[in-house]
């Protein structure tokens, strides 16, 4: 039996690994860790320093309410988000290790989890990466996961992190427009080396306003520390710098987008953005929204649509601005607001 379950494993990990450098990536490892640890539910979760969490993955037994409701209600005051930003080393936690007593948590827990009919909730973080993270959360509806449990995705950890950072090394090897392939990074993204010089770029990279690339060469010219560093270049975007773990004389660098927060929920309401011109009002109200970092499903939840409408609309609004993704609207957003870009390369 027992070495029929080894066999299983093996089988299973030969697959995950067919999976590196693609789009399904994430998923795979998720279920792959699923097949050791006893849950009901599984979520896939990217956590930022610079925005709220977003659910990039679940299993198939989620129900879709309770995706909408964390989009629309809960992310903000997601506990797990919280403790991963004040504790960098954090690879494993379990729910009754969250500190309770705090409004915050006890109506996460309260209204989000056990409203929903979960019972406990355990989570592993992946390594943490150009200012962002991954984190794979299994939900139990009827039993309290422990030390053993704990212990199980301890003894498991250094492999799924090398799986991991296998799977970027492969991803980074892949053509530029390939990065688009995994939600663990982002499509706004370049490659240097120590000094500065771009080795690698994805398209939209190329495509950003000569002033922020000047800001980068600016910010790579001065010594590069440990792990992640922020380097905003307005009220709603950072450059984060992060050494690649298998080669440290070359920096991989992303244009984070913030989210809506009361400093910068107002900054995107200005009327008549010259590529606004051939939009609805409606369509105007959904690309402010866009642009604030709201998802598809807080769109709808804030605008009384269905999911279905708004994406329908953000099909409408991206043929008529010829373009084909939200990083483009908030490149058409940066050159309306800071004027045409001018190369200097």
């Amino acid at each position: 039996m027992q070495s029929q379950k080894l066999q299983t494993i093996g089988n299973e990990l030969g697959s995950l690994t067919k999976h590196l450098g693609g789009a399904g990536f994430e998923q795979a490892l998720a279920d792959f860790m699923g097949t050791l640890l006893p849950h009901d539910l599984m979520s896939v979760a990217r956590y930022s320093y610079t925005a709220p969490p977003v659910m990039i993955a679940y299993s198939a037994e989620m129900p879709q309410t309770i995706v909408d409701s964390y989009a629309r209600l809960y992310r903000e005051i997601d506990p797990y988000s919280l403790y991963w930003r004040d504790n960098p080393e954090v690879d494993i936690i379990t729910l009754s290790e969250l500190s309770t007593g705090r409004r915050k948590v006890d109506r996460y827990v309260r209204e989000f989890l056990f409203n929903n009919g979960i019972k406990d909730e355990i989570g592993l973080f992946l390594p943490r990466f150009a200012g962002s993270g991954l984190g794979f959360f299994y939900e139990s509806a009827t039993r309290r996961y422990g030390p053993r449990h704990r212990s199980l995705l301890a003894s498991l950890y250094p492999l799924i992190a090398n799986l991991y950072r296998a799977h970027l090394r492969t991803l980074f090897a892949a053509p530029p427009e390939d990065i688009e392939a995994s939600p663990a990074t982002l499509d706004i993204m370049s490659v240097t080396d120590a000094d500065g010089a771009i080795l690698w770029s994805t398209p939209m990279w190329t495509g950003l306003p000569a002033a922020i690339r000047a800001q980068q060469r600016e910010a790579a010219s001065s010594p590069h520390g440990e792990g992640s560093t922020n380097h905003r270049v307005s009220p709603s975007q950072a450059l984060v710098s992060e050494k690649l773990s298998n080669d440290p004389h070359r920096v991989v660098w992303t244009l984070t987008q913030s989210a809506a927060t009361e400093a910068n929920e107002g900054m995107f309401d200005q009327p008549n953005l010259p590529f606004e011109e051939p939009l609805t009002p409606r369509e105007r109200d959904i690309v402010k929204l866009i642009l604030k970092g709201y998802p598809t499903l807080s769109i709808a939840g804030r605008l009384g649509l269905t999911r279905g409408t708004v994406k329908n609309h953000r099909r409408r609004i991206y043929g008529k601005l010829d373009i084909t993704t939200e990083r483009e609207l908030f490149l058409m957003y940066i050159e309306a607001a800071i004027g045409p870009r001018h190369d200097t390369n």
